[in-house]
């Protein structure tokens, strides 16, 4: 079935599901295709809660908002994800970064990392030392991150 209102290789799409919002977006790849040709490509679908004010969310649970991925802390309601602050009730899942290293998220102030876990942050990899939490890699020397290099 062919997509319509692509522009690009990914195509937002919402509506509502069991009552509430709903955000897909639609990832079309094709890694032996040059851009423009006709493919039939590998389809990545991922579905998230839109956030809603008046919505109720318990620790743990995932939403988007303004196109960002979050996950509440702790019971929160009303509290707006992108405003909660790096100490809040919602972190914000970085976004995947295909690196020489593989798949691995860029860095937020908001998300808590624990040791061993490595991110991008500006055009580097950085290894998480032990469990941190808005102490952006490097910032310095003594935070805890391990600087890998460039990506």
């Amino acid at each position: 079935m062919p997509i319509t209102g692509a522009t690009g290789p990914e195509l937002r799409v919402g509506g509502a599901l069991n009552g509430a919002d709903l955000a897909v977006t639609v990832t079309a790849s094709s890694p032996t295709s040059a851009p423009g040709s006709a493919v039939s490509p590998t389809v990545k679908v991922s579905a998230l809660p839109e956030w809603r004010a008046a919505q109720i969310y318990l620790g743990g649970e995932t939403v988007l908002h303004d196109g960002r991925v979050y996950v509440a802390q702790w019971w929160t309601q009303g509290v707006t994800p992108a405003k909660s602050g790096p100490n809040g009730a919602w972190s914000e899942r970085g976004v995947e970064v295909a690196t020489s290293k593989g798949v691995v998220r860029a860095w937020t102030d908001s998300w808590i990392y624990t040791g061993g876990e490595i991110v991008a942050h500006e055009g580097r990899l950085y290894k998480a030392g032990w469990w941190t939490r808005n102490q952006e890699p490097g910032a310095s020397p003594y935070n805890g991150w391990t600087d890998l290099g460039a990506y």
